[in-house]
């Protein structure tokens, strides 16, 4: 199995805030929409699969020994 780190994890975040705050723009250019659109719409499972990883981690860590 492959481990992916915290570090990796905030990224993708990162990305996916980084995009919806774009796509959000005053006077975005409709053909920069679409390109951001595509963009965060190939970002958002993988971004909600780091969230669960992330979940599962804290969640782990919290468990008694």
């Amino acid at each position: 199995m492959t481990s992916i780190s915290a570090e990796r994890i905030a990224a993708i975040e990162g990305r996916k805030d980084e995009l919806q705050n774009a796509m959000s723009a005053p006077n975005l250019a409709p053909d920069e929409f679409v390109r951001l659109s595509k963009d965060y719409a190939e970002i958002e499972p993988v971004a909600a699969a780091a969230r669960e990883v992330r979940r599962l981690r804290a969640s782990s860590t919290s468990l008694p020994a």
